[in-house]
Protein backbone atom coordinates (compact mmCIF):
# COMPACT_ATOMS: atom_id res chain seq x y z
CA UNK A 1 0.00 0.00 0.00
CA UNK A 2 1.25 3.35 -0.77
CA UNK A 3 0.38 6.50 1.28
CA UNK A 4 0.09 9.65 -0.34
CA UNK A 5 -0.15 13.08 1.84
CA UNK A 6 -0.37 16.39 0.94
CA UNK A 7 0.52 19.47 3.12
CA UNK A 8 -0.36 23.12 1.86
CA UNK A 9 1.97 26.09 3.52
CA UNK A 10 0.32 29.02 2.86
CA UNK A 11 2.41 31.57 4.33
CA UNK A 12 3.74 33.89 1.03
CA UNK A 13 7.51 33.99 2.50
CA UNK A 14 10.11 32.42 4.58
CA UNK A 15 10.14 33.04 8.08
CA UNK A 16 11.68 31.61 11.19
CA UNK A 17 7.93 30.57 12.37
CA UNK A 18 7.52 28.44 9.14
CA UNK A 19 11.58 27.28 10.00
CA UNK A 20 10.30 26.08 12.99
CA UNK A 21 7.23 24.34 12.21
CA UNK A 22 8.96 22.61 9.20
CA UNK A 23 10.76 21.17 12.29
CA UNK A 24 8.38 19.17 13.36
CA UNK A 25 6.80 18.40 10.52
CA UNK A 26 10.09 16.61 8.99
CA UNK A 27 10.19 14.71 12.73
CA UNK A 28 6.64 13.82 12.41
CA UNK A 29 6.84 13.04 8.23
CA UNK A 30 9.86 10.97 9.37
CA UNK A 31 7.83 8.86 12.01
CA UNK A 32 5.31 8.14 9.60
CA UNK A 33 7.92 6.91 6.63
CA UNK A 34 9.31 4.70 9.20
CA UNK A 35 6.59 2.93 10.73
CA UNK A 36 4.98 2.26 7.31
CA UNK A 37 7.77 0.97 6.01
CA UNK A 38 8.30 -1.64 8.57
CA UNK A 39 5.27 -2.39 7.48
CA UNK A 40 6.82 -3.42 3.55
CA UNK A 41 4.16 0.15 2.84
CA UNK A 42 5.53 3.10 1.37
CA UNK A 43 4.57 6.48 1.94
CA UNK A 44 4.87 9.84 -0.04
CA UNK A 45 4.79 13.63 0.96
CA UNK A 46 3.72 16.56 -1.53
CA UNK A 47 4.19 19.75 0.08
CA UNK A 48 2.84 22.84 -1.73
CA UNK A 49 4.48 26.03 -1.31
CA UNK A 50 3.72 29.52 -2.68
CA UNK A 51 6.92 29.77 -4.39
CA UNK A 52 10.46 28.72 -5.19
CA UNK A 53 12.17 30.21 -2.62
CA UNK A 54 10.04 28.69 -0.27
CA UNK A 55 11.14 25.06 -1.42
CA UNK A 56 14.51 25.97 -1.80
CA UNK A 57 14.94 27.27 1.62
CA UNK A 58 12.54 24.09 2.86
CA UNK A 59 14.63 21.49 0.74
CA UNK A 60 17.84 22.74 2.57
CA UNK A 61 16.31 22.27 5.77
CA UNK A 62 15.50 19.15 5.09
CA UNK A 63 18.88 18.13 4.16
CA UNK A 64 20.10 19.53 7.61
CA UNK A 65 18.35 16.26 9.73
CA UNK A 66 19.71 12.53 9.11
CA UNK A 67 16.15 11.62 9.74
CA UNK A 68 14.91 12.95 6.70
CA UNK A 69 16.85 10.95 4.34
CA UNK A 70 14.80 8.04 4.12
CA UNK A 71 11.45 10.50 3.64
CA UNK A 72 10.27 10.82 0.26
CA UNK A 73 8.81 14.51 0.00
CA UNK A 74 8.21 16.15 -3.02
CA UNK A 75 8.01 20.33 -3.01
CA UNK A 76 5.20 21.99 -5.46
CA UNK A 77 4.72 25.14 -6.50
CA UNK A 78 1.18 26.09 -8.32
CA UNK A 79 1.65 27.49 -11.78
CA UNK A 80 0.73 30.51 -12.80
CA UNK A 81 -3.20 29.49 -13.94
CA UNK A 82 -3.66 28.78 -10.20
CA UNK A 83 -2.76 32.14 -9.06
CA UNK A 84 -4.75 33.73 -11.76
CA UNK A 85 -7.83 31.81 -11.41
CA UNK A 86 -8.47 32.11 -7.71
CA UNK A 87 -7.34 35.74 -8.62
CA UNK A 88 -10.13 36.24 -11.02
CA UNK A 89 -12.59 34.39 -8.43
CA UNK A 90 -12.02 36.92 -5.87
CA UNK A 91 -12.27 40.06 -8.54
CA UNK A 92 -8.59 41.00 -7.98
CA UNK A 93 -5.08 41.64 -9.92
CA UNK A 94 -2.03 40.50 -8.97
CA UNK A 95 0.31 43.70 -9.02
CA UNK A 96 3.81 44.04 -8.98
CA UNK A 97 3.80 45.84 -5.15
CA UNK A 98 7.08 44.46 -3.91
CA UNK A 99 5.54 40.87 -3.03
CA UNK A 100 2.38 42.38 -1.53
CA UNK A 101 -1.32 41.30 -2.66
CA UNK A 102 -3.34 44.35 -4.17
CA UNK A 103 -6.93 44.31 -4.57
CA UNK A 104 -7.48 46.81 -8.01
CA UNK A 105 -8.59 50.10 -5.98
CA UNK A 106 -5.48 49.77 -4.31
CA UNK A 107 -6.60 48.41 -0.85
CA UNK A 108 -3.67 46.26 0.61
CA UNK A 109 -4.84 42.66 1.64
CA UNK A 110 -4.66 41.51 5.07
CA UNK A 111 -2.97 38.72 6.21
CA UNK A 112 -6.20 36.73 6.49
CA UNK A 113 -7.04 37.05 3.28
CA UNK A 114 -3.71 36.22 1.81
CA UNK A 115 -3.90 32.60 3.59
CA UNK A 116 -7.02 32.33 2.35
CA UNK A 117 -5.91 32.92 -1.45
CA UNK A 118 -2.85 30.95 -1.14
CA UNK A 119 -5.06 27.88 0.32
CA UNK A 120 -7.66 28.00 -2.21
CA UNK A 121 -4.41 28.05 -4.64
CA UNK A 122 -2.83 25.23 -3.08
CA UNK A 123 -5.78 22.95 -3.00
CA UNK A 124 -6.60 23.51 -6.72
CA UNK A 125 -3.19 22.55 -7.34
CA UNK A 126 -2.30 20.07 -4.96
CA UNK A 127 -6.06 18.26 -6.45
CA UNK A 128 -5.15 18.48 -10.01
CA UNK A 129 -1.36 17.29 -9.44
CA UNK A 130 -2.37 14.13 -7.32
CA UNK A 131 -4.76 12.98 -9.62
CA UNK A 132 -2.29 13.51 -12.46
CA UNK A 133 0.65 11.82 -10.64
CA UNK A 134 -1.25 9.28 -8.41
CA UNK A 135 -3.92 8.04 -11.08
CA UNK A 136 -4.55 5.22 -7.91
CA UNK A 137 -5.17 7.11 -5.51
CA UNK A 138 -8.01 7.08 -3.44
CA UNK A 139 -8.78 9.69 -1.11
CA UNK A 140 -9.42 8.42 2.49
CA UNK A 141 -12.44 9.94 4.38
CA UNK A 142 -11.11 12.26 7.55
CA UNK A 143 -12.28 9.66 10.13
CA UNK A 144 -9.71 7.08 8.95
CA UNK A 145 -6.53 9.48 8.48
CA UNK A 146 -3.58 8.20 10.13
CA UNK A 147 -1.56 9.74 12.91
CA UNK A 148 -4.54 12.22 13.85
CA UNK A 149 -3.80 14.99 12.07
CA UNK A 150 -5.29 16.98 9.67
CA UNK A 151 -3.88 16.57 6.46
CA UNK A 152 -4.76 19.17 3.31
CA UNK A 153 -5.03 15.24 1.45
CA UNK A 154 -4.82 11.51 2.29
CA UNK A 155 -5.44 9.38 0.26
CA UNK A 156 -3.60 5.33 -0.30
CA UNK A 157 -3.43 3.15 -3.52
CA UNK A 158 -1.69 -0.48 -4.13
CA UNK A 159 0.88 -0.49 -5.33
Amino acid sequence: MRHIFGIIFKELSMSDDLTKRMKVDYWMMAKIARAYAITGETSIFYIVVMNMNIAINLQRLAKEFKHTSAVNIKFLVPDQRDFNSKLELLGQKLMDTGGLLVLENNKTVSNTQKQQYAEAVGKQFLKRYIKYKEKEAKTVQQHEIPVGIEWDYYGRSKI
